[in-house]
This record gives structure tokens, C-alpha cells and sequence, in this order.
């Protein structure tokens, strides 16, 4: 983004947050300019940790985008290209967290039209997603009994995709927007044997969605990280809170993510399958037999979703890091 196309984002999301908030844009403008004097904030995160509220020290108390990437760096400093794709790519990831991968899956360009078959004879519904997708973009969903199995291998054979059935969530965690797969976002550093929780959040799919990204119109909630226990109200991208869900009128605050402990153990375990990452956000699916590892994020592993409730995040990681040091 050009520094002008910057300056034209900015206005937008301003003017946006003035509407929604009611404050006059000149003095949203000099919060962001105070924000980005003081912890260089981009204006999303402005808007999405709501910063405009918070005062000066406590600004500085959020890590924010600039600190999250050069942590990342520091974290992830082993890490070579190839051991990146291994990661971010989602073919190789199920192949890699194979343990933790339970849902039925085909990798387009390695599988016979025979193998297609009967995959789509195994399921009703299936996902179709670019292998380097990210926030939920170029994710189709596809009904078995409308393919025609031969057309279909024919087109989707020469593309990096990744057909996935759909995972059969808790029912707890279904009941709060039962169209999409509502999973936990939990950030983890990893140096050497010693890993470290960063924070989570719950992420919960917005009406009609079949995914639950907050970029695509989902609602995250802040958890405790002992507990799971959602902490507080939710917040969508736009910052705006949320107390209910907008689909089903849950109220969040008090619910408790099931199998809690297992996916604790999930990340932990995962953490130490590719050893020269050290940075990871694991997306992770609660079944009904417990966890289930959806994918590792690890150049945007989603410092919003975790500061909902506060700051507290860029202190596990500095004392993380100085500890291990």
C-alpha cells in the first residue's frame, strides 16, 4: 500500500469509527496520530483493540502489529522458506500434524479421479481451499450429490487446493452459530523444550457463514487461558462489541470451551513437530472426542484476537523471551 492509499485507508476507517461511535473524526485522528507516534498502531488494530479508548500507558502495554513481527522474527529466526511452507501451506500441514488432522482429506493434484469418487461418496458436503489461502478467502463449499466426479477431477487436478469434509463439531460449540466451525485461536512461543502461551480467543462464524474468520464477518470472544472460559464480551472487526451472538443470541461471557485441557495438550504437542518455527497461532476445532487442529499461522498469528479483554499478551512474551534468553 502506497503512502497515499495509507492516508485514504486511514480517512475510511475514521470516518467509519466515527459513525459507529459517535466520536468526531478530528479527535479519533488525534488518538490514532498519538498511537502511532508512541507504538507505530496501524489503524486497523486502532479500531479493532479499540486504542482510541485507552490511555497513553496503557497503549503501550498492547502488542501490537510492528512488535508481534519483529517478536515473530526473533522467535521464528531458524526458520527457512521451506520450513515455512511446511507450516503455512495446508497440504503439507495435514500431512505434517497428521496426529492432530482427523477430518477426511485430498490433495487435488496427487489423487486419482478414483480416489475423488470415492471421497465424495464418503460425505454430502465438502470444503475446497486454496492450499495459501489466508483469512478465509478462496474457501468453496460443495454438495456431493452435485458433482460430477470426472468434470470435477478434471478441473480442480491442476490446481493447489485441498478438498476437506467438514469436521462434526462439539455440540456446545455448534449450538453457539451452526453454520460454521467455530474454533479457538491460541498463540504459542516455542524456544528450544520451553513453550509459552501468548493468549487466545474464540472465534465464532457471523450469520449464514461457513467459516468463522474475523475478517468475514465472525465474532471473537476473549478466553481465560487456564480455564477456556470466555472472559468477556466479544468484539467483530470493526471493534464494535458484542454481547450476544448475532445468530443465535448466545450470551458468551461464562461459556466453557469443552475439552479444554486437550487442547491445551494439542498445542503443546504441536509446538514441537517443526522445530525451527517458534511462533505459531493454531487455529483448533473442539469435537465431541476432543481436539482437532485446523492450521498454523505464523507471520500473522493474530495479536487482535487475543487483546480483546487487555493488554497482558506483550508481557507473557517479553518475559518469555528474557527467560529463555
Amino acid at each position: 500500500m502506497t503512502p497515499i492509499e495509507y492516508i485514504g485507508e486511514i480517512r475510511k476507517v475514521l470516518s467509519e469509527l466515527s459513525e459507529t461511535t459517535g466520536y468526531p473524526v478530528s479527535r479519533l485522528f488525534r488518538s490514532f496520530l498519538r498511537c502511532y507516534i508512541t507504538k507505530r498502531a496501524e489503524v486497523n488494530e486502532f479500531r479493532s483493540l479499540r486504542l482510541y479508548e485507552r490511555s497513553s500507558l496503557l497503549v503501550r502495554e498492547y502488542l501490537l502489529q510492528h512488535e508481534m513481527e519483529a517478536y515473530s522474527d526473533q522467535l521464528n529466526i531458524d526458520m527457512t522458506e521451506e520450513d515455512y511452507l511446511e507450516i503455512s501451506d495446508k497440504h503439507l500441514f495435514n500431512r505434517n500434524f497428521a496426529p492432530f488432522v482427523h477430518r477426511r482429506w485430498l490433495y487435488a493434484p496427487e489423487c486419482t479421479a478414483e480416489e475423488l469418487a470415492a471421497f465424495l461418496k464418503s460425505t454430502d458436503a465438502f470444503l475446497v481451499k486454496e492450499c495459501r489461502g489466508m483469512q478465509g478467502h478462496g474457501i468453496q463449499r460443495f454438495e456431493s450429490k452435485d458433482i460430477d466426479p470426472t468434470a470435477f477431477w478434471e478441473e480442480y487436478r491442476s490446481q493447489s487446493v485441498l478438498l476437506e469434509t467438514f469436521i462434526r463439531q462439539h455440540p456446545a460449540m455448534a449450538a453457539l452459530n451452526p453454520t460454521s466451525v467455530n474454533t479457538i485461536r491460541l498463540i504459542a512461543a516455542r524456544k528450544n523444550d520451553d513453550i509459552c502461551l501468548i493468549g487466545g480467543g474464540l472465534r465464532v462464524g457471523g450469520a449464514g457463514q461457513f467459516v468463522d474468520n474475523y475478517h468475514n464477518g465472525g465474532v471473537a470472544y476473549p478466553l481465560d487461558l487456564e480455564t477456556g472460559i470466555v472472559t468477556g464480551r466479544g468484539y467483530d472487526h470493526e471493534g464494535r462489541p458484542v454481547l450476544r451472538h448475532p445468530t443465535t443470541g448466545h450470551i458468551m461471557p461464562g461459556f466453557a470451551v469443552p475439552h479444554w485441557a486437550q487442547v491445551l495438550e494439542t498445542v503443546h504437542r504441536a509446538a514441537t513437530i517443526l522445530p525451527h518455527i517458534g511462533y505459531v497461532g493454531w487455529d483448533i476445532a473442539v469435537t465431541e472426542d476432543g481436539a482437532e487442529l485446523i492450521e498454523g499461522n505464523v507471520n500473522y498469528p493474530g495479536n487482535n484476537v487475543i487483546q480483546l479483554d487487555g493488554p497482558g499478551a506483550l508481557k507473557r512474551l517479553t518475559d518469555f523471551i528474557q527467560k529463555t534468553s
